[in-house]
């Protein structure tokens, strides 16, 4: 009896051995290899304006029907100028005054002051305009005591915790891959 009992459980634990051996099959021929594609950033635009002009209140009004009201409110808009030989931001000084900008809805706005503050009789010659637009992310970025930091200013503290000088065209176009 004993050797009967023994017997069934040594085919009883065969056949699982051969059961699950079975269910092991073949391994499939690869699939096809994919390309990567180009990189890039899918979050940043950029429009070129070739020769501008200056209205008689020494602004440039750039129509750029991307800027809505939500582009306004929680993206980064950054703006440069190019004169005889370099890009400059659009809201800083230069030899003769400072440049300041503005968005709103469908426009970027320049605008050449004297030092003093005053409107620039005489504002720089600007041969080409570039308005780069950063959109924001859904990811919240709180400050040190928890508070929520707009999507805005996540995004100037990403660029600055990378090093990045927004004033700085070429280190703006190096962070975000863009074509100088």
């Amino acid at each position: 009896m004993k050797t009967m009992k023994f017997f069934v459980y040594a085919v009883f634990v065969l056949s699982l051995g051969i059961s699950f051996n079975s269910c092991k099959g073949e391994d499939g021929a690869p699939g096809p290899a994919g390309q990567d594609g180009v990189d890039g950033n899918a979050n940043v635009k950029t429009f070129i304006f070739t020769n501008p002009t200056w209205d008689s209140f020494s602004r440039i009004e750039l129509s750029v029907p991307d800027i809505t009201s939500d582009v306004v409110d929680n993206d980064v808009i950054l703006g440069y100028w190019y004169d005889d030989f370099d890009w400059t931001s659009t809201n800083a000084q230069y030899w003769g005054g400072i440049l300041r900008d503005w968005a709103s809805v469908g426009t970027f706005t320049i605008e050449a002051l004297e030092i003093d503050g005053t409107v620039d009789s005489t504002p720089p010659q600007v041969y080409k305009a570039k308005v780069v637009i950063i959109e924001s992310t859904s990811t919240t970025t709180t400050s040190g005591n928890g508070k929520n930091a707009s999507p805005k200013q996540a995004i100037y503290d990403e660029l600055k915790s990378a090093g990045v000088n927004v004033n700085d065209y070429y280190q703006v176009c190096d962070y975000y891959g863009i074509n100088p």
